[in-house]
């Protein structure tokens, strides 16, 4: 390997170790980024170091994905996973890390406390506009159909 190969691969990897610096990233995404950046040559060689290194692990960035977003932001199933695929994860380890960590009750109980946090602020419309808006809300927030007509069966009917 040449002096100027060495410092190349050198710098595809202090770079991709910046842009893991801003959040987890996927496996995919680091290999999206050095492609963008002109650096797809040393893309194997520095994900195998990342990934050594500990810095780059898509089963625990879907791990802690899942937990975050479900429990911060009261997402469901159907947008986290959603939202892994766009960062290139595969899908079957997406399913099976959703199977692991999201119990369906757990979907229902969640989508039950984000629709009492938003009808508060529907209270003076009529109960028709307020199911309707609950209802969106809760599926753009990825939420399954049985938990959506759950919540709002139990909300409408305190």
């Amino acid at each position: 390997m040449s002096k100027q190969t060495s410092k190349n691969e050198e710098t595809a990897f202090n770079r991709a170790a910046r842009f893991l610096s801003y959040g987890s990233r996927s496996v995919n995404e680091v290999r999206r980024y050095l492609c963008d950046k002109g650096l797809s040559d040393f893309q194997d060689t520095v994900i195998e170091r990342l990934t050594n290194a500990g810095l780059l692990d898509d089963e625990c960035l879907v791990e802690s994905w899942i937990l975050q977003r479900a429990d911060l932001k009261s997402l469901g199933r159907i947008r986290i996973r959603v939202e892994l695929l766009k960062k290139g994860i595969d899908p079957q380890l997406i399913n099976s890390k959703l199977d692991q960590f999201y119990d369906p009750e757990m979907e229902k109980l969640r989508a039950l406390n984000a629709a009492s946090r938003r009808i508060n602020q529907l209270k003076d419309l009529a109960p028709e506009t307020v199911n309707r808006r609950i209802y969106s809300y809760l599926k753009n927030k990825g939420f399954e159909d049985s938990a959506i007509r759950e919540a709002i069966e139990r909300i409408s009917n305190p």
